[in-house]
């Protein structure tokens, strides 16, 4: 091969150049400025792939929690309105007994008032 000549390319012979086959310094050098941009712009897309999945996997988490806090407020709901059914029910339970205890009440003083009426009467018969 012999030495190295300057501006020569070995195994191309005589008539290329390094700038005809590789290209001007200058190319080389927006190549290697494109393929580093090229390097971040990947960089980035990767790093907001991952922000991506991780806002995705946040989501995800605050569907769940919200699924279960409406779970656990439906059956809080739930046990309110039984509640309140039944705090009615006794409510109502209660005013019936009082209603019952007056009517026994009333009927008795008024058995007892016609009792005594019906023994004046037979007094004043004898």
């Amino acid at each position: 091969m012999g030495p190295k000549r300057h501006g020569r390319v070995r195994g191309y012979g005589f008539g290329p150049t390094p700038t005809s086959i590789f290209g001007s310094t200058s190319r080389r050098r927006s190549g290697v400025i494109l393929s580093t941009q090229l390097e971040n712009a990947q960089e980035m897309l990767i790093a907001a792939e991952q922000k991506f999945t991780t806002a995705t996997e946040e989501l995800s988490n605050v569907k769940d929690e919200l699924s279960h806090v409406k779970e656990t407020f439906e059956e809080r709901l739930i046990e309110v309105q039984k509640k309140t059914r039944e705090e009615v029910k006794e409510e109502f339970e209660e005013k019936m007994m009082e209603m019952q205890r007056k009517m026994q009440a009333l009927m008795q003083a008024q058995i007892q008032e016609q009792m005594m009426q019906m023994m004046q009467q037979f007094q004043q018969k004898q």
